[in-house]
């Protein structure tokens, strides 16, 4: 039996309540006390921070926390530390795709990156080379889908887009993939993770179209329900050669008339994607090799 007490700490939202969901019911299982508090609510976040012998949380909240705390944590960045190649303002790099952090030496041990290149491009902006603490797939967690036609489009992203989200998810493109293709199109959000597979029941096929992600998380998601996805050649994307990526939106069209040419070839890209993510990504083997053996070093 684990000993150590952890907290995770961070929105009550997707995506990032649901990796946390994910780490909590795998660090349970091992045996380690785990527990889940709300940054939306100061009380309840102090609550974590005094409990805990570790806690993991986004980087965001590095700035905010006095060193004796700090010392405790597992920092994470979730998305890229800089966007070079986009156009973003500075308010809208900040707010929602980069989070200036006061890096020191004195904690370079307590920051971590979900993937290689956010990794990288912590590097490159700060100087320090964070480890990983890479999210994970859950094939029990999701039901299974069974689509023999793309009929509607799907869409994730947040309700309220500011400027800056926009030129980063793009999704007038999005909107000319379904107009070309002649399909219907829905954009996913609003609902909890806890709703499981019924988050995409909306759509037979999710797209990302963005210019860069972190991941993005549908590719853990929507492929694990068997549903297919396409993307732009972002984030994680590139670490799984089964899944089709595009560069316009003609050529994503291209893609989607192909795959609804024949309901075989549908179902053999399905469980393609399916089986690549899902053994490469098992949540409770990422959870031993990489989170475990930092919970009992900081902890």
């Amino acid at each position: 039996m684990k000993s150590k007490k952890v907290a995770l700490i961070g929105p009550t939202a997707w995506a990032l309540w649901n990796i946390n969901y994910f780490v909590r019911e795998n660090l349970d299982e091992l045996g380690y006390d785990v527990r889940m508090f709300s940054w939306e609510d100061s009380k309840d976040m102090a609550k974590g921070l005094d409990w805990c012998d570790v806690f993991i949380s986004e980087v965001s909240t590095f700035n905010k926390l006095s060193d004796d705390h700090r010392r405790k944590g597992m920092f994470c960045w979730h998305h890229l530390a800089n966007i070079n190649e986009d156009p973003l303002s500075e308010e809208a790099r900040v707010k929602h795709f980069t989070t200036l952090i006061d890096v020191s030496d004195e904690f370079k041990d307590h920051f971590f990156a979900t993937t290689t290149d956010i990794a990288d491009s912590v590097e490159a902006y700060y100087g320090i080379r964070p480890r990983l603490l890479p999210v994970g797939a859950d094939t029990a967690f999701w039901k299974k889908r069974d689509i023999g036609k793309i009929n509607k489009l799907g869409f994730v992203a947040a309700s309220n887009n500011s400027k800056g989200y926009t030129v980063v998810k793009r999704p007038e493109m999005f909107q000319e993939i379904a107009d070309k293709a002649e399909l219907d199109r829905v954009t996913l959000n609003g609902m909890s993770m806890l709703c499981g597979t019924a988050i995409y029941k909306d759509a037979d096929m999710v797209i990302c179209t963005s210019v860069s992600e972190g991941h993005p998380m549908a590719v853990f998601e929507s492929t694990m329900a068997k549903i297919p996805f396409i993307s732009t050649d972002v984030g994680v994307v590139k670490e799984f050669p089964s899944i089709r990526t595009f560069s316009t939106a003609d050529e994503a069209v291209e893609i989607i008339n192909d795959l609804n040419s024949d309901p075989e070839k549908l179902k053999r890209y399905v469980d393609d994607v399916y089986e690549d993510v899902s053994s490469k990504r098992d949540w409770m083997e990422i959870i031993n090799k990489y989170y475990v053996p930092v919970i009992e070093e900081i902890g």
